[in-house]
């Protein structure tokens, strides 16, 4: 395989061990317990692709890689003016917090279905520092009402 493809392997992976909220400690006995390494860096091309199939079969799914109408990936983080900025990442940890406590990914999309329930534009990136407060809120009482259902 030439090095870009495993270059992109070695990526893919990393997303999915990000996306399925693995720590460094959980990835590495995974690695070890299946492979008897410590860095995915020292698997084969094909142990690579068994990797990737056993986050799959965790529940990883791979994200599409088609481009909305505004031109921007939706399920990478929007590019906003800067005055924006600290309220996206606001959204971005609640959206990361809400997936961990879930088990799963939570993606931008559902930041955004959040913005277009408030009566906001389609997508993040267009929406006012109000509108991306909103979101923020919204989120956060997601967030703690699955801390409550955990504690209680």
């Amino acid at each position: 395989m030439a090095v870009n493809g495993r270059r992109g392997m070695l990526a893919k992976i990393h997303i999915a061990k990000k996306d399925l909220g693995l720590t460094d400690a959980d990835y590495r006995h995974v690695l070890t317990i299946n492979y008897n390494v410590e860095s995915a860096a020292d698997l084969t091309d094909e142990q690579l692709n068994d990797l990737l199939n056993l986050f799959k079969q965790k529940g990883w799914k791979p994200l599409r890689k088609d481009v909305p109408a505004d031109g921007n990936r939706r399920d990478s983080k929007p590019p906003v003016p800067k005055d924006r900025q600290p309220l996206v990442n606001k959204i971005e940890a609640l959206l990361s917090e809400k997936g961990r406590l879930e088990g799963r990914r939570v993606s931008w999309k559902y930041a955004e279905a959040i913005l277009k329930k408030q009566g906001g534009p389609d997508y993040l990136n267009w929406a006012t520092v109000q509108q991306l407060e909103n979101v923020v809120r919204a989120l956060y009482y997601a967030v703690e009402r699955i801390k409550r259902k955990a504690g209680g």
